[in-house]
């Protein structure tokens, strides 16, 4: 009788939550309004993008110091993360704590394995795929498609484009000058 009761209120349950659970959750809306079509429609918005490029070299993310990082775990920032793996390397500078990522970089055991080497690779591709989305989406034909036609606001553009490619180019020296 206590077996039967209990498997009957289980049951009960599990339809409860199987019938309850997707209940208008399929119709979510975003979060914010500002997307990356919007964004791109007012060329005002352009310096700002071309920013977030510029400062994903020192900031780890959105928020102060390291509150919202872009890359979870590891993630000590762009140009801390090649401090690291450019000195802690040599015996510029040794730091004497037993971290079990700053033990290998001593010996010269760079391995994928190790958090610095793989945050460091991946704060480059990061950096990297900022570049490239920018330039993708600052094409002259984009600025057609997103109505941008004020002949200033072209020339200012070929200027910011040139500067995306050199933090691009910028970001593959480093993955060359590291990684091969």
């Amino acid at each position: 009788m206590k077996t039967k009761y209990i498997k009957t209120i289980l049951l009960s349950g599990v339809i409860a939550l199987v019938v309850s659970s997707c209940h208008k959750d399929l119709e979510r809306k975003p979060f914010a309004d500002v997307t990356s079509a919007s964004v791109y429609t007012d060329f005002k918005n352009y310096k700002n993008v071309l920013a977030k490029c510029y400062g994903a070299l020192a900031l780890t993310g959105q928020g102060l110091g390291d509150a919202n990082p872009d890359i979870g775990g590891v993630d000590v920032g762009y140009l801390r993360g090649y401090w690291q793996m450019q000195e802690l390397s040599t015996d510029e500078a040794v730091i004497a704590w037993n971290d079990q990522y700053l033990i290998p970089l001593h010996t010269m055991d760079w391995t994928s394995l190790n958090g610095l080497v793989s945050a460091m690779y991946n704060r480059i591709s990061l950096q990297v795929m900022y570049a490239n989305e920018y330039l993708r989406r600052t094409t002259d034909e984009e600025l057609k498609r997103n109505g941008i036609t004020n002949s200033a606001d072209i020339a200012e553009n070929k200027l910011y484009r040139a500067e995306a490619r050199f933090l691009r180019a910028f970001s593959y020296w480093h993955a060359i000058d590291m990684y091969g």
